[in-house]
């Protein structure tokens, strides 16, 4: 949303295969309403025809740790995938040792969001916790 006019300008998502690797992805409403419309959070879709880029500078609000993301364009096509063949975690998380969290909330380029902390870990593992990212 264009925080000013209110204006809705897009879609962002984080999209995650069979290996739990994920990448950020944004669909303009300029160019892809009727995808926009057609998506389901949680289904599996086969994407084709769409611009993989570089991050570049210090862009902050990163949703996930990966230095590419997905852009759609005017020749973006969405296929939903019905077969039974991938599974793929609904959920995603990522883990990191408490005294890591200081650094990632200095580091300003990605989200994060504390949810808890792992409790009765083996004595030669140190406690983590399980961070969200959006």
């Amino acid at each position: 949303m264009n925080k000013e006019k209110k204006d809705f300008w897009g879609m962002n998502m984080i999209f995650i295969d069979d290996s739990n690797y994920r990448i950020h992805a944004f669909a303009s409403v300029k160019y892809c309403k009727d995808i926009i419309e057609e998506m389901k959070e949680g289904k599996i879709y086969v994407l084709a025809n769409f611009k993989v880029k570089d991050y570049v500078g210090d862009e902050t609000s990163r949703p996930v740790r990966n230095k590419k993301h997905i852009y759609f364009t005017t020749h973006t096509k969405l296929e939903q995938d019905l077969g039974v063949g991938l599974r793929i975690e609904k959920h995603a998380f990522d883990l990191f040792y408490l005294d890591e969290v200081q650094k990632l909330e200095i580091e300003n380029r990605f989200l994060i969001d504390v949810v808890g902390q792992v409790q009765n870990v083996r004595g030669n593992i140190k406690a983590k916790l399980r961070v969200r990212r959006y």
